[in-house]
């Protein structure tokens, strides 16, 4: 468990509104990440995440929370996308059955995946060139 597992749980479970328990992960198989990605208008995060830096000793609780507020206030429709495909319930019942705190219960967790995903990938295949002396 690395130090930022505490921070964005991959598991969890909600109760909704209507008053049922819904068990979510944002461990997902490959596939249903794909789907994601596909299904949501990602092109309109592009500015908010040229943002972010690209330094892993960066990343941090801050971060993440300060970019999923730019999302909201640019793109909210994005999260209850994500927050519909990962749970696997209609959008419409999520927008009727989900509070503010359990979108971002289930979609912190899915950017920072990604995010730090992509920042630890990036620092092991670009590293700095030893001058070989």
């Amino acid at each position: 468990m690395s130090d930022l597992d505490a921070f964005f749980p991959t598991e969890g479970l909600i109760t909704a509104l209507d008053g049922s328990q819904i068990k979510f992960s944002t461990k997902i198989p490959w596939k249903k990440d794909v789907e994601i990605i596909r299904s949501v208008p990602l092109d309109h995060l592009n500015s908010i995440l040229t943002e972010l830096p690209t330094e892993a000793d960066k990343i941090g609780p801050e971060l993440i929370v300060n970019t999923i507020k730019k999302i909201i206030d640019t793109v909210p429709e994005i999260l209850i996308q994500i927050v519909s495909k990962i749970i696997e319930k209609p959008i419409e019942w999520c927008e009727n059955n989900l509070t503010f705190e359990d979108i971002l219960s289930i979609t912190i967790p899915f950017f920072a995946k990604y995010y730090i995903g992509w920042v630890k990938t990036k620092d092991q295949i670009v590293k700095p060139a030893s001058d070989g002396t």
